[in-house]
């Protein structure tokens, strides 16, 4: 451990506010590294010199022959090492209580920056074994992961859930024991949760903080449940509906999508209908499809009259030649809204990056 320049002279800027003498701090060598009188920084303090070849506290008298250069030099010990000196200008009997004060508060706060160093190399550690763990597929087979497993004492035959939170408020979560979190794409956050006490308590925050989560399936297999979670939040968001938590529930939506069926007759159906009205009768569709071909519920969402819903669905018919009272062609048509939907979005984000 070494004295820092700057930390030293943090410490005596605002030791030399609380009492009326002027401080120097020197290194290993008996060097100033800070003091009170900028122009002493740099030289070679002769009574610090003596106090670490003598492993002892240095009482310098007025004729000791250095003018100004009077008071006390006291060794400051670090893991049983002298790392450098604390000294003090005055009359010894005044200024020896402030240098055990300043070297005892010096140790201190080396103390808590080692420890705070430590922290910080753990916790760097941590995320890069977590980021490994998320992009492993087969984890329990990985001796390099589990040796960094091992590392940090987490089993990895443990089945664990990913969930992704989203929102402002995502950042302040506070873990629960065995929870790991590893920051996303801004304001989303990844954690990784073993217990249904900790995936309920998720819940609960993200509907108190208005935030959107995603969970993943319970496995051993991060990589995919974190997939999961991810995708979960984009479909949720896609679909524009916050009740979508699972991904059980968007499964079959998300392959969908990335099948990409060839539906061309019902794309070109799709496309003449959007071109209508501002896509009028595109968005009656999908009110109706989302309303399970309920007509009154459907009316009453888009506030129009069942007889208007109807003449809306047999125009589309008129246009398209597909009828959409037929579930299966309904249902066609909403995976082409689908995969419409998707690119819209995969558009805006390339022209905001």
């Amino acid at each position: 451990m070494k004295l820092s320049v700057s930390l030293s002279q943090s410490i005596v800027d605002r030791m030399m506010k609380q009492i009326p003498y002027n401080i120097n701090m020197m290194n290993e060598h008996g060097v100033i590294i800070a003091s009170g009188d900028p122009n002493r920084i740099g030289s070679r303090h002769i009574g610090a010199v003596s106090a670490i070849e003598q492993d002892k506290t240095i009482v310098l008298a007025d004729d000791y022959g250095e003018a100004g250069n009077w008071g006390v030099n006291m060794p400051i010990r670090f893991d049983n090492e002298i790392i450098g000196v604390i000294g003090i200008t005055g009359s010894p009997a005044e200024v020896s209580p402030f240098a055990r004060l300043l070297v005892t508060a010096t140790t201190l706060l080396l103390k808590q920056d080692q420890q705070s160093k430590r922290e910080e190399t753990r916790h760097t550690q941590l995320v890069r074994f977590l980021s490994s763990w998320l992009q492993t597929a087969e984890p329990t087979t990985d001796s390099f992961l589990k040796l960094e497993a091992r590392t940090n004492q987490i089993d990895l035959e443990i089945p664990r859930r990913v969930i992704c939170l989203s929102g402002k408020a995502a950042n302040n979560y506070q873990l629960d024991v065995n929870e790991f979190q590893l920051p996303f794409r801004p304001p989303s956050q990844l954690i990784i949760v073993q217990t249904k006490h900790g995936l309920n308590r998720l819940i609960k925050f993200a509907q108190e903080n208005d935030c959107q989560i995603g969970i993943g399936s319970l496995t051993t297999n991060l990589q995919r449940s974190s997939t999961e979670a991810r995708q979960t939040l984009y479909l949720q968001k896609l679909l524009s509906n916050s009740e979508l938590k699972y991904y059980q529930q968007v499964q079959f939506t998300d392959e969908l999508l990335q099948r990409r069926l060839a539906l061309p007759e019902m794309t070109t159906a799709f496309n003449q209908l959007d071109q209508l009205n501002d896509g009028e009768l595109n968005h009656t569709l999908l009110a109706y499809f989302q309303l399970n071909g309920h007509i009154a519920d459907t009316a009453q969402l888009l506030h129009i009259h069942r007889n208007t819903l109807t003449y809306r669905i047999n125009q589309a018919k008129e246009i398209t030649g597909y009828d959409f009272h037929d579930y299966h062609n309904l249902f066609q048509w909403y995976v082409v809204w689908l995969y419409h939907r998707a690119d819209q979005k995969m558009q805006k984000s390339s022209e905001s990056n």
